[in-house]
């Protein structure tokens, strides 16, 4: 019963409404009484008077109403009796992390390498430091910013997978580029409290460690060792890692200046470890520095209550199913799963005209659509064109003039096999634009066809004529050995007579001249013209009305591939390497 001490309304203006439901519920009160017969008549002359039973008031009804206009206006208003603590203050503190990308966390002696470890370690700072803002630095030989300052968690954790040695432009060590940036960092936020925690495993040994100290500023650095003392190589492709001098580079653990650098700003060391423990001894520095503010500010909450109005709601909404009149909800429903009427028009094409709409059909492939819409003749060539129609086409760019017209049109009868129609439109189209490659290499290409298609036609004449002759002569053959074999019969004993065979060799062989290679397929005489396609005019404007076609041709889709095309382009795509770091790659050589 203590909650409902605090009862109250959030929004108490709205309870001025009760006003106007007053007034309804007295007129509806009088106009009931208004009916009520039984206090005027007799009740024994009700029954000849009244139609029906005796009309009581309907007080229920009013009533009824009553209640469920009080519950909708108690709702609005927002009534609330329990308090929801909520703290009034930010956590005003942060973290920047400073991670080396030098080729020294590349070493193995922690598994599977020191980067990786780190990585690992990073994602548990993430998840144990639920607030406050976290911001991630890299650095080598320059520093350089992967995320500032910044309470949302899921950002940094999508960054650390693609963070590797391979990212930085130059390589090389200098910490204090990255503290300075950190700084920078802490300062550019307004934070209150702010901590660098440098990830390493050492300091240059010509690196001043009072020069890191100066560049924190005021701000504490934390250091997290990466790696053992006994340190380990660096493994490449080419086996390890090697000096000029030919030696294998063993990066080892340097804790003495990192400690140095860590007491001497105000913050702690620790060392990587497969634990919690060197986080939460991190941690313990932040949180101290914080606790002033959360006890200075405890006290301080804002007034957050949970509102109970929509509760009211659900009585409401069973008094409004129950309001229908016998038989409305019925009507409503049969309305509701009446079918809705097929049209062919969809409410969008109201608003685009005939041409708007035979662009879209052209755009989708519907050839035959938009020849039946367009009212521009030039699209319906196209159209046709792009159908396969080219007697069509050429037909509708007939009365056409200019040069695009023109072009189009000789590409119709190009591809119709009408090669010196298509010259003489070329011809046209270079006499108005002598710079026209398209319509000069076209006209190259069909005057080509065109001396190969006469000089077939003679070829073709050549051979007929040929034949011609070689027929009689075997007729002359023919009569000359009947001849001589009748002589050769009236003899007694006849010679061999080696003319007939002579003749026979003469029959046997074929005429002395090569026959012709005609072409198989009369298709083969049409030229590929500008690629395929023709000059498509642009799509119209939003006045319907179309624009004037360009100049240059539309290149030629790419056939469709086969299954097994497409499967070979898909397998080499997949063996393709994905590199998630070449996003920061290129926006580290941009800082």
């Amino acid at each position: 019963m203590s909650e409902f001490a605090n009862f109250h309304f959030l929004r108490p203006e709205f309870l001025w409404l009760l006003a106007p439901l007053a007034i309804l519920l007295v007129l509806g009160l009088r106009r009931s009484n208004s009916g009520d017969w039984q206090s005027r008549v007799d009740r024994e002359l009700l029954p000849y008077l009244l139609e029906g039973s005796a009309q009581s008031p309907r007080y229920g009804a009013v009533g009824l109403l009553g209640l469920v206009g009080l519950l909708a206006i108690s709702a609005i208003a927002g009534p609330a009796w329990r308090e929801l603590p909520q703290p009034l203050f930010r956590n005003q503190s942060g973290i920047v992390l400073a991670l080396d990308l030098s080729r020294s966390m590349d070493a193995t002696d922690l598994k599977p390498n020191r980067l990786s470890r780190t990585r690992f370690k990073i994602n548990d700072i993430i998840n144990t430091w639920p607030d406050g803002q976290i911001a991630l630095v890299v650095y080598a030989a320059d520093a350089f910013i992967v995320t500032p300052l910044t309470d949302d968690r899921a950002t940094l954790t999508l960054q650390l997978p693609a963070l590797g040695t391979d990212l930085v432009p130059v390589q090389g060590s200098n910490p204090k580029a990255a503290i300075i940036l950190a700084n920078q960092l802490l300062h550019q936020a307004g934070l209150v409290n702010g901590e660098i925690w440098l990830l390493t495993d050492g300091i240059p040994d010509n690196v001043d460690i009072d020069d890191l100290i100066n560049a924190a500023g005021d701000h504490p650095v934390s250091v997290l060792g990466i790696g053992t003392p006994e340190g380990a190589p660096i493994a490449t492709s080419n086996g390890f890692l090697k000096d000029p001098q030919g030696n294998i580079v063993l990066p080892k653990l340097k804790e003495a200046a990192l400690r140095q650098l860590a007491d001497g700003s105000g913050g702690r060391y620790a060392r990587l470890n497969t634990d919690s423990r060197d986080i939460d001894y991190l941690l313990n520095s932040a949180t101290l520095v914080n606790r002033s503010v959360v006890d200075e500010q405890e006290d301080r909450r804002a007034d957050l209550w949970q509102e109970e109005g929509p509760w009211l709601l659900l009585p409401v909404l069973l008094f409004a199913a129950f309001a229908f009149r016998r038989g409305y909800l019925v009507i409503l429903l049969a309305i509701m799963i009446t079918p809705r009427p097929a049209l062919a028009v969809s409410w969008q094409e109201l608003w685009q005209t005939p041409d708007q709409q035979a662009q879209k059909a052209f755009d989708r492939g519907d050839n035959p659509a938009a020849i039946d819409s367009f009212s521009d003749p030039r699209w319906q060539a196209a159209a046709r064109y792009r159908q396969g129609d080219y007697e069509g086409a050429a037909e509708t760019l007939g009365d056409q003039t200019g040069a695009t017209s023109t072009y189009n049109r000789g590409n119709s009868k190009a591809q119709m096999g009408d090669y010196q129609g298509a010259l003489d439109d070329y011809d046209q189209v270079l006499s108005e634009q002598p710079d026209n490659e398209d319509a000069r290499f076209n006209r190259d290409l069909v005057e080509k066809l065109l001396e190969q298609q006469q000089q077939q036609q003679q070829d073709q004449d050549q051979e007929s004529s040929d034949d011609s002759d070689d027929k009689d002569s075997e007729s002359d053959s023919e009569n000359d050995q009947q001849n001589q074999d009748s002589s050769e019969s009236e003899q007694d004993s006849p010679p061999e007579d080696k003319s007939g065979d002579q003749s026979e060799d003469n029959q046997k062989s074929p005429p002395d001249q090569n026959d012709p290679n005609p072409s198989d397929d009369s298709n083969d005489d049409k030229p590929e013209v500008d690629k395929g396609q023709p000059e498509e005019p642009e799509p119209v404007d939003e006045d319907g009305q179309p624009e004037e076609p360009p100049s240059a041709p539309t290149a030629e889709s790419p056939p469709p591939m086969d299954d097994e095309t497409r499967q070979a382009t898909e397998q080499w795509l997949r063996r393709i390497p994905d590199d998630p770091g070449g996003l920061l790659r290129r926006k580290f050589l941009y800082q």
